[in-house]
């Protein structure tokens, strides 16, 4: 049993034979290192895993045939894990056999495709869904799998894709389902003048992407089973595209989900109204009614984390302590405890209607007048300290200054009497309108008929 260095692409001597292969041949375990693409894939990490074996294989059905050999699937046998030096954590994929390469058994190709065409983007085509059987597309719908079902990092590439093809897996044996799709697609991304982008896949551990989701959707509509499935983008790609070797292409994946929605969101509100932070999600907490669980959300571990992101600095100053109480109080923190001087409200899930309750809050407990902006002035719970402990205990003047131009008394004592003359003007309640002038002692006189009646 030999392990292929992948950085030095030589062969080491890890244990003996497996029992597996015959006398004079050669077989491939594939095993997956979990540690090795965790950091990138929290769910699905053996789909990937087996992804990325189809695409090995793929390589291997390219190269061998000049040798005169070929590499075909032998079995799935997870004892031959137990003969590997490889953590309990990693995966067996499968084993394959490399055999001479018989042109009389032909290979089964098990895996379906469905074509769907952008609108106005595939010259002769009209936008759909399509099924690829016998070398031609057989139209199913108008449906697509839209922009909000492929992978965030992605959906800036749909914008440019001209069309998307769906690999449905119609393997006889479960092991080789998620392999074959990544070896189908291998071999699709080595069509000239093309380029595919993986953007949604199925999953055998209950966390299916999307895309993946809206593909059955699609597939139940026209009476057709669905499967282990693959979804990516597709479109013509240059010469100087190919030939690159440089990272321009994958700009697109500098952004997170959460910039991307940022981003989205910057087109349509004015900047005031940009939330200083999104965080994603895979769920929402829902009550019995189905309605969302604002509570449960607040103490969640991911909103949690995202509210203690930053570096904890402790209060010190006393109005610092005590704030740190109310302040975690009216933002439901689990622990007041974990109220940081340097927590944004805004950014720990405070909004409008909190910020009202935690300002008059704020002036009862401490005989403070702070308008509501100084929490958009002062949005961390260091700088509102400061601004509490600055405060005067006197009512701040709404009132707009008085001109610092000088008015005659002769104009100031014409324009109030010109107004005292003025009848009030009536105003629908909820309307706009002019204000209702009043003088003293008019709530009890009598309004009289404007009109003298004779006998």
């Amino acid at each position: 049993m030999y392990y292929h260095h992948p950085a030095d692409h030589t062969l080491v001597r890890v244990g003996d034979p497996s029992g597996h292969c015959p006398d004079g041949g050669l077989v491939l375990h594939f095993l997956g290192k979990r540690r090795a693409i965790e950091p990138v894939y929290k769910t699905n990490i053996q789909e990937v895993l087996e992804f990325e074996t189809g695409h090995m294989l793929g390589v291997l059905e390219e190269v061998l045939p000049e040798h005169g050999l070929t590499v075909r699937p032998l079995g799935h046998f997870p004892a031959v894990k137990d003969t590997l030096d490889v953590a309990d954590e990693d995966y067996y994929l499968g084993t394959f056999a490399i055999t001479p390469d018989d042109d009389e058994v032909p290979r089964r190709d098990s895996t379906e495709l469905f074509v769907q065409a952008h609108p106005g983007r595939v010259e002769g085509l009209p936008g759909g869904q399509y099924r690829y059987r016998d070398g031609r597309l057989e139209p199913l719908g108008e449906e697509l799998i839209e922009p909000r079902h492929v992978i965030a990092i992605n959906q800036g590439v749909y914008d440019r894709a001209s069309f998307g093809i769906s690999a449905v897996s119609r393997a006889a044996e479960p092991w080789l389902e998620y392999i074959e799709l990544g070896t189908r697609l291998h071999h699709l991304q080595r069509t000239p003048g093309f380029g595919f982008m993986s953007s949604g896949y199925s999953s055998k551990t209950g966390h299916p992407l999307p895309a993946a989701r809206r593909l059955d959707d699609l597939l139940a509509a026209a009476g057709l089973p669905s499967g282990a499935s693959y979804f990516f983008l597709g479109g013509r790609v240059s010469a100087e595209q190919v030939a690159s070797e440089g990272m321009r292409e994958d700009a697109v994946h500098t952004k997170g989900p959460a910039e991307m929605i940022r981003d989205e969101l910057a087109r349509s509100l004015p900047d005031f109204m940009l939330p200083s932070r999104v965080l994603v999600l895979d769920a929402l907490p829902l009550t019995a009614n189905g309605k969302i669980d604002t509570k449960a959300l607040a103490v969640s571990p991911e909103v949690t984390a995202a509210r203690t992101a930053g570096p904890y600095v402790a209060p010190e100053t006393p109005t610092e302590v005590r704030l740190a109480v109310t302040w975690g109080t009216a933002l439901k923190y689990p622990d007041p405890a974990d109220v940081s001087t340097e927590d944004n409200f805004f950014a720990s899930g405070g909004n409008s209607l909190i910020a009202v309750a935690l300002v008059n809050r704020i002036n009862r407990e401490y005989g403070t007048k702070l308008p509501l902006q100084a929490l958009f002035e002062a949005p961390t719970l260091r700088e509102l300290a400061a601004r509490i402990d600055e405060a005067p205990t006197a009512p701040v003047s709404r009132l707009i200054p008085w001109p610092a131009r000088a008015v005659s008394p002769r104009l100031l004592l014409a324009r109030a009497r010109r107004l005292s003359d003025e009848p009030a003007t009536p105003r629908q309640p909820g309307r706009p309108g002019p204000p209702v002038l009043r003088r003293p002692g008019a709530r009890h006189q009598r309004r009289r008929d404007p009109v003298r009646h004779h006998p």
